[in-house]
């Protein structure tokens, strides 16, 4: 199915007639749809900023994100609440943590669930101890599930691909929890127990750390 046809469906479910359907710009396809699927009152215009972003005339933040959602998702309405939250097309964050600032304290004030993408300053104040060790800022993921009392999980990366989780529990984070690289874990491992061997005068010991050479 041709881009143009699915379009034509789409009109059709909508109750509209696609042979009147506009051909010259986004903005009146979307103004177009308005009309047939009956936007929230003051949702009717839409300006397209020439960056990627499409400012919603006449209508609230919030309204106009979960219309536009509803038209996305087949079967969702502008009652729903928008699932994603990533900011703009030039900055596609829908949290921002900057200098002195902090994440938790972020994620505490928001108002809607649902997902959202995160950029973390490393001189915010609940920066992981690992990305402040190598001046790292951090990207990421929340999810948040529960907002009378604040729940989500929080998946963060730092610029040297270190992967830092953390589970807010009733608005109280807990702390950050380092996924360690999996050639450094297996560096790190060691037998529970030494074995001590000696031979003449000589005493090796052997801890499976290091290789050992013992020659009798």
């Amino acid at each position: 199915m041709t881009t143009s046809e699915h379009f034509e469906n789409l009109i059709k479910k909508m109750g509209g007639n696609p042979d009147t359907l506009p051909d010259n710009l986004l903005t009146t396809y979307l103004e177009y749809l308005c009309e047939c699927a009956s936007a929230p009152e003051g949702v009717t215009t839409f300006t397209d900023s020439g960056n990627g972003d499409l400012a919603l005339n006449g209508a609230t933040g919030q309204t106009g994100k979960r219309f536009l959602q509803s038209m996305v998702f087949p079967g969702l309405t502008s009652k729903y609440i928008s699932a994603l939250h990533n900011g703009t097309f030039s900055d596609p964050y829908g949290i921002k943590v900057g200098s002195g600032a902090s994440l938790v304290d972020a994620i505490n004030a928001l108002t809607e669930p649902g997902i959202y993408t995160i950029y973390q300053n490393r001189a915010s104040t609940d920066a992981p101890d690992g990305a402040k060790a190598i001046n790292s800022s951090l990207r990421g993921l929340a999810c948040l599930s529960q907002i009378n009392k604040h729940y989500a999980f929080i998946f963060m990366v730092d610029q040297a691909s270190n992967f830092y989780i953390q589970y807010i529990q009733g608005d109280v984070g807990g702390g950050w929890k380092t996924m360690f690289q999996a050639e450094k874990a297996e560096q790190g491992l060691k037998s529970p127990n030494t074995l001590t061997i000696k031979v003449g005068g000589n005493t090796y010991v052997y801890d499976g750390s290091d290789a050992v050479t013992i020659e009798m």
